[in-house]
């Protein structure tokens, strides 16, 4: 939680929820620092003040072990010593054959320059479930478009002369749940902006930093919105491991589905959407792995985003850094 791609992607790469590593939202206020975060800012996204605690392709590096990165959230931040030893500034207009073939072009390298770990990010079908929703002809459209991109890479791996040393990893960082566009909350009808220093994030998460000494009246006049939660930050239920990092502020606003929150009286043009609270089954993400460290033909009980991490570093031999993986969780899928 949230249940958003930035948040999500840096806690598969860490093993760390949100309030350890700091990316808490898509959009941010950090008040110890001053200075707001913002995906679609190249500026503050690529700043590694924002980013803590060890991404996987650090720990491989520092283990010797070569990794290469492509696209993934903190991947290429401007210090050449948190990235991997391949890794790609973010194109969103980079098609899914060219990712394709930049991955198997690393792979094809010689022996001793090719990456033992490749973390690789694909934007849909988020974007065509956030315009259409998730159970639109338009989204299994793009999901069969998926699949058979899935296939030509798996296609692609099984010619490599290694292919069965690979373990590959199909997952997500988030779902996505159906929208109603009639039932909207309007969040600048039930809040005095004037008490506020800061409204950060975006539907249907939002973070509120009330001015010295008007929190309480903040928190009150949002306990009366309808079909959504408020919590101070402090008092935000434990299953969503949120609330302690500053840039959490002090109160957090969320919509419950099919509601969701706009600041004026815009309408939300989405027909799907995430970031909703950790305990929905529409925000669970999909897990698929092969490979040979994988059991064969074998269902696992339901993993966290925070296995990954503690999982991959098994594969490869690591030492992993401090992380919130359970091996409990994770172990039962290897050999």
């Amino acid at each position: 939680f949230p249940s958003n791609t930035f948040p999500a992607h840096y806690s598969m790469a860490t093993g760390l929820y949100p309030d350890h590593h700091g990316i808490v939202h898509n959009r941010f206020y950090h008040p110890l620092l001053d200075r707001r975060y913002r995906m679609r800012d190249s500026v503050s996204r690529t700043d590694p003040v924002f980013y803590n605690g060890e991404p996987l392709w650090l720990t491989a590096e520092k283990q010797g072990v070569t990794s290469a990165t492509l696209f993934w959230v903190g991947s290429d931040v401007n210090d050449a010593e948190k990235r991997a030893s391949y890794w790609e500034t973010y194109n969103y207009h980079a098609t899914f054959s060219d990712r394709i073939n930049t991955v198997m072009g690393w792979l094809s390298l010689p022996d001793s320059l090719r990456p033992r770990l490749i973390m690789w990010y694909m934007h849909e079908p988020d974007a065509i479930a956030h315009k259409t929703g998730p159970g639109s002809a338009a989204t299994d459209s793009m999901v069969m478009h998926l699949d058979s991109m899935l296939s030509t890479f798996s296609h692609k791996l099984n010619q490599l002369p290694f292919a069965q040393d690979i373990n590959l990893v199909v997952t997500s960082d988030h779902g996505m749940t159906e929208v109603d566009p009639e039932k909207v909350i309007y969040l600048y009808d039930h809040l005095d902006t004037t008490l506020t220093k800061a409204i950060e994030g975006h539907n249907p998460c939002y973070l509120i930093q009330a001015r010295e000494g008007y929190k309480d009246s903040v928190y009150q006049s949002l306990r009366n919105i309808k079909h959504a939660s408020v919590w101070k930050s402090s008092q935000i239920p434990e299953e969503h491991h949120y609330g302690n990092h500053p840039a959490t502020l002090d109160i957090t606003l969320l919509a419950h589905p099919p509601y969701t929150i706009t600041r004026g009286r815009q309408q939300i043009a989405s027909k799907g959407a995430h970031g909703y609270s950790n305990q929905l089954k529409d925000m669970h993400a999909i897990f698929y792995a092969i490979g040979p460290h994988f059991k064969n033909n074998y269902l696992a009980e339901p993993l966290e985003l925070v296995d990954l991490y503690p999982l991959i570093s098994t594969i490869l031999s690591l030492t992993p850094a401090e992380n919130h993986g359970d091996p409990q969780r994770f172990l039962p899928l290897l050999k």
